[in-house]
């Protein structure tokens, strides 16, 4: 009598790894058992199935990739994920496969989010001043998301008009910090400045 190997997922375990909402530039883990189920040895690999070109970086990371088990063992098959391109939606499916034994599919899914940051105001007023009076106004950079933002005010001038103490920097997550908005007028008129913050992954 022949025997097969018969590689599974335990009955609460569905074939799937679903990593959910992501935010960008975070790691996330999940392992998957698998076990055999038959009373011979089994060896046992996972590749991708490719329906197109993979573009590198590749998002998920699989390990182990193949491994042997003997009647009945068990083990776990970890998935890594960590992107960076927001807005990205992975839909990955993955066969595992045994050497005269039934295939089955794994499939993996996520999303990236973006970091939400957000400003205390989007307008400074600083009113009439006089000339050559530096004056200060501050704002905050809230960051809710659960990882550190990193910001940078791209067209900010060191001796203009107008400047920040704090040009580039790292929110701390679920955090804030506070620049300083600084206007130094050296002649009579009328002065306005749109600046841009820009936010990593946001």
């Amino acid at each position: 009598v022949g025997k097969f190997p018969y590689l599974c997922t335990p009955p609460s375990f569905p074939h799937t790894v679903e990593f959910g909402q992501v935010d960008a530039g975070e790691m996330k883990k999940q392992a998957l058992p698998i076990v055999n189920a038959s009373p011979v040895r089994a060896f046992w690999k996972i590749e991708p199935i490719i329906d197109a070109p993979i573009m590198d970086p590749f998002p998920i990371a699989v390990w182990p990739t193949s491994g042997t088990l003997g009647p009945h063992e068990g083990t776990s098959i970890e998935f890594k994920f960590t992107s960076t391109t927001v807005g990205e939606h992975v839909s990955q499916r993955y066969r595992v496969h045994t050497a005269g034994g039934v295939d089955f599919t794994v499939h993996v899914t996520a999303e990236v989010m973006p970091l939400t940051c957000t400003l205390s105001t989007t307008a400074v007023q600083f009113g009439e001043m006089p000339i050559n009076t530096l004056t200060k106004r501050t704002i905050h950079i809230n960051n809710e998301s659960a990882r550190p933002a990193s910001y940078h005010v791209v067209n900010a001038e060191t001796r203009g008009v107008f400047s920040f103490d704090r040009n580039a920097g790292v929110v701390p997550a679920h955090s804030f910090v506070v620049v300083t908005c600084c206007f130094w007028p050296l002649y009579p008129a009328n002065f306005y400045k749109r600046a841009f913050i820009v936010v990593q992954h946001g």
